[in-house]
């Protein structure tokens, strides 16, 4: 119960850092280490209670902690999620265009990177004059995986996600 208070504070620290998918791990380790501290038990319906209870509380902190954060990083957590956004509709257009091989290590081709600033500049987050680097990122792990390895890329991270889940269901129940 220790070290799930301990992982329970890092991920609020982390959280107020502004770290959020970092937070979030570490309050969803917190969780786990807390329901699964008096052992392996088979799942009955007071134990299904306490995994209920003990997510909600989680879910409940984290959400606190991003609440209480939300204006103090606004700005940046919006130019975060365009940037996202952006990048998910110019890797669907890389995707579209080469699905089965993708476009090797770090995509430069110009015409993606440049869709990707144009995109940028159109939502307000770049100025047209600012300094622009020679490739675009998705993101997202799986999409990156696609543009860059095609659907083999894709298919490790799908592979690596089921692995994760299956994994982490034993490790809760």
């Amino acid at each position: 119960k220790f070290v799930a208070i301990g992982f329970m504070a890092m991920g609020v620290a982390n959280v107020f850092m502004d770290f959020r998918i970092q937070g979030a791990i570490c309050v969803a380790v917190a969780a786990i280490l807390w329901i699964r501290d008096g052992g392996i038990s088979r799942m009955t319906g007071t134990r299904l209670l306490q995994l209920v209870v003990v997510c909600t509380a989680a879910g409940g902190i984290l959400g606190g902690a991003m609440l209480a954060t939300s204006e103090e990083f606004a700005k940046r957590r919006e130019q975060s999620n365009v940037g996202r956004s952006v990048g998910i509709k110019v890797a669907a257009v890389a995707i579209s265009d080469s699905p089965l091989i993708g476009y090797g290590s770090w995509p430069m081709d110009t015409r993606l990177v440049n869709l990707y600033y144009q995109s940028m500049e159109e939502t307000g987050q770049f100025s047209p004059g600012e300094q622009r680097g020679a490739i675009f990122t998705a993101h997202s792990q799986v999409l990156q995986g696609w543009v860059e390895g095609g659907l083999l890329g894709a298919l490790f991270w799908f592979f690596y996600g089921y692995g994760l889940v299956r994994s982490g269901w034993y490790v809760v129940k």
